[in-house]
């Protein structure tokens, strides 16, 4: 069952001159240990995470990436993402497709994307007030717009050039993932919404899926695709459910610590889950509890048998191993 979506042609402001911020001399330039809010996190092609900084508190010249090992050591130096001194980054998404690293915020303002060998920034696409970012496939992404009532997705090329965009649900997106092998774009809603996907063939419609049941509503915070499988948190329901990706029918449901919320999936297949108490859990054949006592995990993202995390409210990047 489909259900034809409205497709709209918006106008992107792509700026190629935009790569270096310029700072007045008396704010901070970050170093090594530094943090400052950090929040989304996305795995390297070689292997090490980066992490985004929102720099809310205004500590420094603004937001920044850090790169960590999987042992949680930083391997360079920060790297600044270009923004307006004192302005409020909130860099609140992180995603990598094949050659580009893609870092956007709502009160950032812009969608910058980097060289994920050098960190460079390529370009920026103005204007784009955008709260998450999804891959949908490796060479486009997609981008959340709340547009004052009129939310949408906008898909945008490696290049930044507009291909597409797509209204969506009035609920904010809550999480999104590629499915390579059926070439969909997996969306789950937070607040009271049903679970879509998007063809990457056919980006002006989305198709619906109830595995709990039609009309079963959810609030999704969390979402990863690997083999074959979706997996979403529900932190209404404080589920998380395996899905078959083919026939979107659900494999199981568990209960997993307190409102789960972040989930990611290892190299390994490993489904690593966060809580709205601070806990980290791994599946392997089944739910482990393998870290508490954070006070508000963020960005989660999985290495092979360890998964690096940021806690928002402590000012912390950590890492966090199988057992």
């Amino acid at each position: 069952m489909s259900t034809p979506g409205r497709i709209l042609f918006a106008v992107a402001a792509v700026c190629t001159a935009c790569g270096q911020a310029n700072f007045t001399p008396d704010c901070n330039i970050p170093a090594r240990g530094d943090r400052a809010r950090p929040a989304a996190i996305a795995v390297l092609p070689d292997g090490n995470a980066v992490v985004a900084h929102g720099d809310q508190d205004e500590s420094f010249c603004g937001g920044f990436l850090t790169v960590h090992d999987p042992t949680g050591a930083e391997v360079r130096d920060p790297a600044m993402i270009p923004v307006r001194q004192g302005f409020e980054a909130n860099f609140s998404s992180l995603v990598l497709t094949d050659d580009v690293l893609w870092v956007a915020g709502r009160r950032y303002g812009n969608i910058a994307a980097l060289d994920p060998g050098t960190l460079e920034v390529r370009f920026l696409i103005e204007e784009s007030l955008s709260d998450l970012l999804v891959v949908a496939g490796k060479r486009r992404i997609g981008a959340w717009l709340p547009l004052d009532g009129r939310p949408e997705i906008r898909w945008f090329s490696e290049s930044g050039d507009l291909e597409a965009a797509l209204q969506t649900s009035l609920t904010r997106l809550g999480a999104g993932g590629w499915d390579s092998a059926n070439r969909r774009i997996w969306l789950g809603f937070d607040g009271g919404s049903n679970l879509q996907y998007v063809s990457a063939d056919q980006l002006d419609q989305t198709s619906p899926v109830f595995p709990l049941g039609v009309g079963t509503n959810y609030s999704t915070r969390g979402l990863a695709v690997t083999g074959g499988q979706v997996w979403i948190s529900d932190y209404s329901k404080a589920l998380v459910a395996r899905i078959d990706a083919g026939s979107g029918e659900i494999v199981d449901a568990s209960e997993v610590g307190f409102r789960p919320e972040g989930l990611s999936a290892g190299p390994d297949g490993r489904i690593w889950a966060t809580d709205g108490s601070g806990d980290v859990y791994v599946r392997d054949n089944d739910w482990t509890l393998v870290r508490s006592g954070l006070d508000r995990p963020i960005g989660l993202a999985a290495g092979a048998g360890m998964a690096w995390v940021s806690d928002f409210a402590e000012n912390l990047v950590t890492t966090v191993s199988a057992p």
